[in-house]
């Protein structure tokens, strides 16, 4: 292969912008015959007359045939976690915790308030709140309360499976499929968020995958009577 071929080979690989005032410029010499105009044509050649492959290897077809300076990007800052809980807000939501287990929840709405009062990022406290709602069959309430529990935490299973009952309990199916589906993306192994995003599909009427939603539940969870209960009349 002469140097002219060798010449054609790699102005073929590069951008057709760039082949096309190449061309131009060919042409404009071959038939010109210009002597001074030639021997710029030859400084050209040997100027490209690289090693085969360093022109593919650092163009792409839509890239500029003059590089563009790299512009260094800097990382965002992490987002800083919400500061501790005090102690006297720690110790309202523990007792809030205590009488919602005991099924007062009412009770419990006290001490969560109180306990976000002091402390208005406390978001376990606002998800213990939106159960509290949820429980008393105020819906809308506890999925404002899940929201704020989210916006400041929303890597919270708890609060997403919570939201996702609201939702379902107010027929709001696809609303509450979401927010199982992303309380799954974090607690995979949660059968009872796996049973709610079975009942979800149930009532949307895809039967096949609300089964599939109840037998992992049910791996999850063997011992559930609810959960062999909704697998069984899903088929």
């Amino acid at each position: 292969m002469n140097i002219y071929e060798e010449v054609i080979e790699k102005i073929q690989q590069l951008p057709e912008s760039v082949v096309i005032e190449l061309n131009e410029l060919l042409d404009f010499l071959l038939l010109k015959r210009d002597n001074n105009r030639w021997q710029q044509w030859q400084q050209f050649t040997n100027g490209i007359a690289i090693p085969p492959g360093d022109i593919s290897d650092n163009l792409s077809p839509d890239a500029n045939h003059q590089k563009q300076p790299e512009i260094a990007s800097s990382p965002l800052p992490p987002k800083e976690p919400p500061p501790t809980p005090s102690r006297e807000a720690q110790n309202l939501f523990q007792k809030g915790e205590s009488v919602s287990n005991a099924g007062k929840y009412q009770e419990a709405l006290d001490f969560y308030t109180r306990a976000i009062e002091i402390h208005p990022t406390y978001h376990q406290a606002w998800s213990g709140k939106g159960l509290a709602f949820r429980v008393l069959k105020h819906y809308n309430e506890a999925i404002e309360c899940y929201n704020r529990a989210l916006e400041i935490e929303p890597k919270f299973a708890k609060s997403w499976f919570g939201k996702g009952f609201a939702f379902y309990r107010l027929s709001h199916y696809n609303d509450a499929l979401e927010c199982y589906n992303r309380a799954i993306e974090i607690e995979p192994n949660d059968g009872s968020i796996w049973n709610g995003k079975g009942n979800a599909l149930y009532s949307l009427n895809q039967y096949d995958e609300a089964i599939k939603c109840y037998t992992k539940a049910l791996v999850l969870k063997p011992n559930d009577y609810v959960f062999w209960q909704n697998n069984g009349t899903s088929y």
